[in-house]
């Protein structure tokens, strides 16, 4: 591993190393296979040329084509340090051209079986960053070769613990390497420069730049947070949130506060971004109304329910996350006999989510899960009064959230009741409940206080319902029952 002298700006020396800028592709077996790997060869090198982040050229290409016909090409093996001991002529001409990142490939056999492997080298170190292997699932096909090669070159990229540099810097202003493949408007990133300690790489995070303008192949930004003593500069690595893919060889330590690589997810969350904690606190304004089943009467009434809601939101994977949220309110009732009874409601939710990001506009989520809205109420002495309930559905919704400007945004779901069902506490209002149902509306806003805090406010309507028939163990039958509820919450998101 090649050691730098860290400065205010990090260590330059490994943030160059470890660029990842000029990149090649060479296929080391187009004279055995001139027609599959000089395809895929292709392939691999329009794939370079089309990332704004990498620079390619052919000249290196050729260069290389020519000193492996001059050479002996034994097979590359079970790569190792080894192992490249054949290709050090072109490795050291790859350092030579500036090259920052060569991948090695070159098609296998094992018994019926054919393969793609790749493997990812600097050359300026000869150090192997990773090597992929990918099973070609139709071998007399040659877009089952190209497929595999595509699959070995997301898992090369995915291997770089990063997603992007800065090409450069402006006062206070930042161009990036980057586009609408991973970003949006609105969005803060971190930006970290390379550093050496006891033999491990670690990331230091030198500042936070939040994005104005995002365009196919290049983003355009503003610095909002500068660490001292370092600063942000040019050729330091840029972090998408929330996770990132990890799977390379490079020797890196996680920093404190900073989850390793998972044996379940595959996923590694730079400075320990796992996802966001919600508490909000507010009013719930709750209609609650019934009918009997005679028609001749009924009970309504509104109550105001002060309380508050905790929500926990983990992210999987970039785009597959889980949510948990409580809620607890409480309120005293007054009945037609004057009494006054505490009624308390509790809220449970526990969903499984998918996140859909566009590169402008708007991010959709999915969610599906189980939900229970339950209110407990002293046992009345009126019969007409109403009694302790318990909803419980299956939840399946949707929603949207979008970015106004750098600092505000807006998003909204609604969340449908499938498979519901009711219990009652203190007594039954029919024989059988025939038709339980519900909805809710959330409308929220945010603001954005720091990188790791939002300001929301949310405007949130529910409507329960529940049709019964015959006669339950209460003195009155009841036809039907429901309960209203609109809520107004203020609160922060704070991201972990």
């Amino acid at each position: 591993m090649v050691s730098g002298t860290p400065s205010a700006l990090g260590n330059e020396r490994l943030d160059q190393l470890y660029r990842f800028k000029s990149m090649v592709a060479v296929m080391t077996d187009t004279l055995e296979e001139p027609v599959r790997s000089k395809h895929l060869e292709e392939l691999l090198n329009e794939r370079i040329s089309a990332e704004m982040r990498f620079d390619w050229s052919a000249e290196p290409l050729e260069l290389a084509h020519q000193i492996l016909k001059d050479s002996i090409r034994p097979s590359l093996g079970e790569v190792n340090e080894e192992d490249l001991g054949p290709y050090m002529e072109l490795i050291a001409q790859m350092s030579e051209a500036k090259i920052d990142g060569l991948i090695l490939g070159q098609l296998r056999q094992k018994e019926d079986k054919s393969f793609v492997f790749l493997t990812l080298v600097i050359p300026q170190n000869q150090e192997i960053i990773t090597s992929v292997e990918i099973e070609v699932k139709n071998r007399f096909s040659l877009n089952s070769f190209a497929a595999a090669t595509d699959r070995g070159w997301e898992q090369i990229i995915g291997s770089l613990p990063f997603d992007g540099s800065i090409l450069r810097r402006e006062g206070y202003r930042v161009v990036l390497d980057m586009g609408m493949a991973k970003l949006r408007p609105g969005m803060r990133l971190p930006v970290v420069t390379l550093n050496q300690d006891k033999g491990y790489l670690t990331f230091q995070e030198t500042g936070t730049i939040q994005l104005t303008r995002v365009e196919k192949n290049l983003s355009f930004g503003k610095i909002v947070v500068e660490n001292e003593p370092y600063k942000v500069d040019q050729g330091q690595k840029i972090r998408v949130m929330p996770i990132r893919h990890y799977s390379s060889r490079m020797n890196f330590e996680p920093l404190p506060g900073e989850r390793s690589p998972s044996s379940l997810t595959g996923a590694y969350s730079p400075r320990g971004r796992l996802g966001t904690i919600n508490m909000d606190l507010g009013a719930n304004v709750v209609t609650l109304s019934q009918s009997t089943a005679s028609g001749s009467g009924g009970t309504s009434d509104t109550v105001v329910f002060p309380g508050g809601t905790l929500q926990t939101e983990l992210w999987l994977t970039p785009r597959w996350l889980v949510d948990f949220q409580v809620g607890l309110s409480t309120a005293v009732l007054d009945s037609a006999q004057a009494e006054k009874l505490n009624s308390t409601l509790t809220d449970f939710r526990a969903e499984l989510g998918y996140r859909i990001n566009f590169s402008q506009g708007p991010t959709l989520f999915l969610k599906s899960g189980y939900g229970s809205f339950r209110m407990i109420v002293d046992r009345p002495q009126d019969p007409l009064f109403f009694g302790s309930s318990t909803y419980k559905a299956w939840l399946i919704g949707g929603g949207a959230e979008i970015a106004l400007s750098a600092d505000y945004g807006l998003g909204a779901n609604i969340t449908t009741f499938l498979s519901s069902s009711l219990d009652e506490g203190n007594y039954t209002s029919g024989a059988s409940t025939t038709e339980v149902s519900g909805l809710d509306v959330t409308l929220r806003g945010y603001y954005v206080l720091s990188k790791d805090l939002d300001l929301e406010m949310k405007f949130i309507l529910q409507s329960l319902n529940a049709q019964f028939t015959g006669q339950g163990t209460r003195a009155v039958a009841m036809a039907s029952s429901s309960r209203s509820t609109r809520s107004v919450q203020l609160g922060l998101s704070y991201f972990f």
